[in-house]
């Protein structure tokens, strides 16, 4: 647990505090214009009250922020930069509020200066705020949607693949999740934990925690442990608010770096990837499938047969080119307890030729697994959050290709599991929020060294 800092508590306050200058100033500002031009009358006596609250409030947001700036999570650069502008715009709005008291040693400028003043201090909050603005959401927050603007090139974007042998892990996989889920905290601008993902060089430098990725060992690489606490955890990453890692965006992560090795050029097809990688790189890039070759081919499964299962409400990705191997996917939510029976029955009709099974959250009950026992080739199997028993998983027993297996939040316990062990291509088994206690998944591990069973961090 991080030590209390009441020096950075109090300076958090500092986006919310400076709202309040900008407010009281602005209002001072209009007032003065809309007085002049006789838009309004009766006014004028508000404009200093106006903008000595705005001074005030100017000089408690500035010692916030200094208060803020320990944090050392920011670019140095920029945070001096918007340091002075807003010190300066600070003195600016306290010579204004002096110009407007109508003090006898002030008579002989207020006519010439008081309104340059005011322009001047109007200008000053437009370009600290937007200082501002790029410290906390990134330097291009405001003009990044702008028509016709160029955008600024990505350094490490690469151009799109459309085969699994292209596939660079680091490059088109790992930085693309890293950069949509966790780039608006960990940037050049603004480095969360001292921590950017700008560059290779960045993410291998990691942050103040220490090795953000260890290479060869996800359990140890702070990333990993991050995204894997409880949403609740004032530590888990991305913070609350901001999407988190889905399971698989977190499954390419962790095999970039225990099977990868964490390397930043090595291709998918290079480190000689299980069926589970593969699936999760290719489903993540919308591929294909494999490289040609790599995959079994089965008997032909026509078009009329793909659209009634679409209509089932069935995603259904062939994984290489005229293989006819499946993908299938039922997304979550799409099936029930009413209607699950008739949708496996559908799919029944191509039952030999799906390698991979998704049935997230579908109705799936322990009557379902038995018809899904008949699906001799699946060799990725996930069945989470569905209301299934050691009773039905049992009959995957048949399931001789069976290499990884997915009971994520099911009431699978114990025996269940131990049903399945005398499968000959299973290697790896989810059971986090199962009925299986730490001590018995320890023993699992001791009898069988060669399964993996993952059951969460």
């Amino acid at each position: 647990m991080e030590e209390s800092n009441i020096i950075l508590f109090l300076g958090r306050f500092h986006p919310l505090l400076v709202h309040l200058p900008i407010g009281f100033l602005l209002f001072a500002a209009v007032i003065e214009i809309t007085e002049r031009f006789k838009i309004t009358k009766g006014l004028k006596n508000a404009v200093p009250f106006s903008l000595l609250l705005g001074t005030l409030s100017a000089v408690a947001a500035s010692i916030l922020g200094l208060m803020l700036a320990t944090s050392g999570d920011y670019n140095h650069e920029a945070l001096d930069n918007h340091k002075w502008a807003g010190i300066a715009t600070t003195f600016i709005a306290l010579f204004a509020y002096l110009l407007s008291l109508d003090l006898s040693i002030f008579k002989a400028i207020k006519q010439k200066l008081y309104l340059v003043i005011v322009t001047i201090m109007v200008v000053g909050l437009s370009v600290t705020g937007h200082m501002g603005g790029n410290l906390t959401h990134g330097e291009d927050y405001l003009t990044h949607y702008m028509p016709f603007k160029k955008q600024k090139e990505d350094p490490l974007k690469r151009p799109e693949v459309t085969d699994i042998a292209q596939v660079e892990y680091f490059a088109d996989v790992v930085h693309p999740i890293i950069k949509a889920k966790c780039f608006s905290c960990h940037n050049a601008s603004k480095m969360k934990g001292q921590l950017s993902f700008e560059s290779i060089e960045t993410y291998v430098k990691g942050g103040k925690h220490g090795s953000t990725i260890v290479p060869g060992d996800a359990d140890s690489s702070e990333i990993m442990v991050r995204v894997n606490l409880e949403e609740s955890d004032k530590l888990f990453m991305p913070p609350k608010g901001k999407t988190p890692l889905t399971d698989e965006e977190k499954g390419i992560l962790q095999a970039w770096i225990n099977q990868a090795k964490a390397d930043y050029e090595v291709k998918v097809v290079d480190i000689k990837p299980n069926d589970e990688t593969l699936a999760l790189v290719s489903g993540y890039l919308k591929l294909d499938g494999h490289a040609s070759g790599d995959m079994v081919h089965f008997n032909e499964v026509s078009r009329a047969q793909i659209v009634a299962l679409q209509n089932e409400g069935f995603t259904i990705r062939e994984l290489a080119s005229g293989s006819y191997a499946y993908d299938v996917v039922l997304p979550s939510g799409e099936g029930s307890k009413e209607n699950i029976k008739e949708k496996l029955d559908a799919l029944s009709k191509i039952q030999d030729n799906i390698l991979w099974l998704s049935l997230e959250n579908s109705g799936l009950s322990d009557e379902g697994l038995k018809m899904i026992s008949n699906f001799k080739n699946v060799q990725l199997l996930s069945i989470p959050k569905n209301d299934i028993s050691d009773n039905g998983i049992k009959a995957l027993s048949t399931l001789k290709a069976l290499k990884s297996l997915n009971v994520y939040s099911t009431n699978v316990d114990y025996e269940g599991v131990s049903s399945l062990l005398a499968l000959p291509e299973l290697k790896k088994i989810y059971v986090w929020k199962t009925g299986l206690d730490q001590k018995e998944i320890t023993l699992l591990e001791e009898k069988h060294s060669d399964l993996k069973i993952v059951s969460g961090i």
